[in-house]
């Protein structure tokens, strides 16, 4: 992600060449992939963009917990890691929010393990599964 413009850049992973820019939300930082789409979360509007990878082209735009960071995929879900106390759940197909989490403090990073979702709390310095 490019922050400061609020765009995603693709490469070219052979070359390194400039593929796309996409236009995405305000300050984006984590990404994760879906299978088909990119997600790009959007610390500076609480947002959560979903990219069709086939085209580049931005499918929606979807509200999601306060300050988003970290993404990860379960196979059916993405979730969302972010400052506060809260772990948000999308649908990855119609990218709504399925449900929200309480867990430590500041939940930056999450991840699956093929069984259960992590989220690092940084600042209680716990681990929650979910």
């Amino acid at each position: 992600t490019e922050y400061i413009n609020n765009v995603v850049l693709k490469y070219n992973p052979n070359d390194f060449t400039l593929q796309a820019t996409v236009p995405v939300g305000n300050t984006p930082f984590g990404l994760v992939f879906d299978g088909e789409h990119i997600w790009v979360s959007n610390i500076g509007d609480d947002t959560l963009t979903k990219i069709r990878v086939a085209d580049n082209t931005v499918v929606n735009t979807y509200p999601t917990i306060s300050s988003p960071w970290g993404l990860t995929f379960d196979g059916s879900y993405i979730w969302v890691g972010g400052f506060g106390s809260i772990v948000g759940k999308h649908d990855k197909n119609t990218g709504l929010s399925v449900g929200t989490f309480t867990v430590g403090s500041n939940p930056a990073y999450v991840r699956f393990d093929g069984t259960h979702v992590w989220a690092s709390n940084q600042s209680s310095m716990t681990v929650t599964r979910i």
